[in-house]
C-alpha cells in the first residue's frame, strides 16, 4: 500500500483525478459538487482539472453541459479570465473531437455581452489549415505556446528543442520559484487518444521514481487542446550534441 503521507502534491492531485475518473466508469455519473465537498483541501488548480474531467465525460455521453456551468457552480473557476477561457477552450477541443462545434451565433447566445470572447471562440472553431508535415506542426505549437505566457503556475521562457512527438520549452515554476522544462505534445499527435494516454501514463510512471538518472516529473496539463508535461530543467547540451562532439563511454551513456 502506498504511504499517502509521502506523496508529492502532484501525485496527490493525480490520485484524485484518477479517483474521479474511476467514478465515471461506474454505472451512474458522479456529482462533481459532492466529490469536491468530500475533498476539503482541494486547490483551485485541482478543481479546474476535475471540472475538465467532468466536462469531457458529460460531453462524450451527450449530456447537456457547458463550460460556464462550472464557474457558476464553483466561484474559484470564475475568478479570472484566463481560467474561464481555459475551460472554454477545453470544451472546444472536446466538441471538435466529437464533430459538434458551436456556431458563432450559438457562442453569441451564450455570451451576448462579450463580443471579443465570441470572436475568439469562433476563431478556435474554424477548420485547421492544411498541414504539410512536421514543420507546420512546429509552427502550430509555437503559435500557441509563446515566451512569457502562463500555463497554470508555469511561465514559458523559450523554445529549447523538439522531436517527432513534442516541442520542449524552458520555463519557471512561479509558485516554487524553480526552473522547469515544459514538453508540449505536437498538435497532430494530440489528435490520437492513444498517444495522449501514453504520454500521461509515462508521466505517472516516472513521477513515482526516485533515481539520479531519471528526470523528475512535476506536473501535467492542457492548454488550447495541447497536452504538456513539466519536468526538471537539466542544463547542458542535448544528447545529439554530446554524441556529435565525442563518443560516450558506458557509464556516461547510462
Amino acid at each position: 500500500m502506498t504511504d499517502q503521507s509521502n506523496r508529492s502534491p502532484w501525485q496527490d492531485s493525480e490520485a484524485r483525478l484518477m479517483e474521479f475518473e474511476r467514478a465515471w466508469r461506474e454505472d451512474s455519473p458522479p456529482e462533481l459538487s459532492k466529490f469536491v465537498q468530500a475533498k476539503d483541501d482541494l486547490d483551485d488548480e485541482q478543481l479546474l482539472e476535475l471540472a475538465k474531467v467532468d466536462l469531457e465525460h458529460r460531453l462524450k455521453r451527450k449530456l447537456s453541459v457547458r463550460a460556464e456551468d462550472y464557474w457558476r457552480e464553483f466561484p474559484p473557476l470564475s475568478a479570472d479570465y484566463a481560467t474561464r477561457l481555459e475551460l472554454l477552450l477545453f470544451e472546444v477541443s472536446i466538441r471538435r473531437s466529437g464533430g459538434s462545434l458551436p456556431t458563432r451565433q450559438q457562442w453569441l447566445e451564450r455570451f451576448p455581452d462579450d463580443p471579443s470572447l465570441v470572436d475568439r471562440l469562433n476563431e478556435e472553431c474554424q477548420p485547421p489549415s492544411p498541414s504539410n508535415g512536421e514543420a507546420d506542426a512546429a509552427v502550430s505549437v509555437d503559435s500557441v505556446i509563446v515566451p512569457g505566457m502562463m500555463l497554470h503556475q508555469y511561465q514559458v521562457e523559450q523554445r529549447v528543442g523538439s522531436g517527432a512527438f513534442s516541442v520542449v520549452f524552458s520555463g519557471r515554476d512561479t509558485r516554487l520559484n524553480r526552473p522547469v522544462a515544459i514538453k508540449v505534445l505536437r498538435d497532430h499527435q494530440a489528435e490520437d487518444p492513444s498517444i495522449r494516454l501514453r504520454m500521461l501514463r509515462e508521466a505517472q510512471a516516472v513521477a513515482v521514481l526516485q533515481h539520479p538518472n531519471v528526470v523528475p516529473v512535476y506536473g501535467t496539463g492542457q492548454f488550447r487542446g495541447l497536452d504538456y508535461v513539466v519536468h526538471r530543467l537539466i542544463d547542458g547540451p542535448t544528447l545529439e550534441a554530446a554524441l556529435a562532439e565525442r563518443k560516450l563511454n558506458i557509464r556516461q551513456s547510462v
